[in-house]
């Protein structure tokens, strides 16, 4: 659904549909293609032996994945994205774990120089199929945990409102166009 800036309030939260299970081949192909080459996220033998046993995902992946699914809610109608203020990766995720995600709009102000936009500042979560951060049975207390793997704190995003720069309605301008 495309949203204009008068579409959102302040504390209203989008629930982002469908869910995206990581497989490892997602893992593998974005990680050598982003030219990382730690080996917890592609050698298998290597992770192992590591702390949590087996291979984690790409944090990057989880980031690029988690903005994906929030476009079609929050992003899809914006001009631009201004800042990613903090990430926080807050728990590990591996190969058959499920990412969703459900973002907050914490403000809405309207633009000071361009009256056709505004700025929305907001918070996204990523979690896990279990609603939490991680499912590693080396760290048990994240399991239970209602916190998230991953955070976006203060994401900037100005969005254009229903109105061009001359007041007219952009979605009579769209009739206009369809009909």
């Amino acid at each position: 659904m495309i949203r204009y800036f008068e579409d959102f309030t302040l504390g209203q939260v989008f629930k982002h549909w469908p869910g995206r299970t990581i497989t490892e081949f997602d893992n593998t192909w974005f990680t050598l293609m982003t030219m990382n080459t730690n080996p917890p996220h592609f050698d298998a033998a290597y992770a192992a032996k590591s702390q949590h046993g087996h291979w984690l995902v790409n944090g990057l992946l989880l980031l690029a994945t988690l903005v994906g699914m929030s476009v079609k809610d929050v992003s899809e109608n914006a001009i631009a994205n201004l800042e990613y203020e903090s990430v926080r990766h807050t728990g590990p995720t591996f190969g058959g774990d499920t990412l969703y995600s459900e973002t907050t709009v914490l403000e809405a102000t309207l633009s000071k120089s361009k009256n056709d936009r505004g700025v929305i500042y907001a918070e996204t979560h990523g979690l896990n199929q279990n609603g939490g951060a991680g499912n590693d049975p080396a760290l048990p207390h994240l399991a239970t945990a209602a916190s998230s793997l991953i955070t976006m704190d203060r994401l900037y995003f100005v969005v254009h409102t229903h109105w061009d720069a001359n007041g007219i309605s952009r979605s009579s301008k769209c009739m206009r166009a369809w009909s």
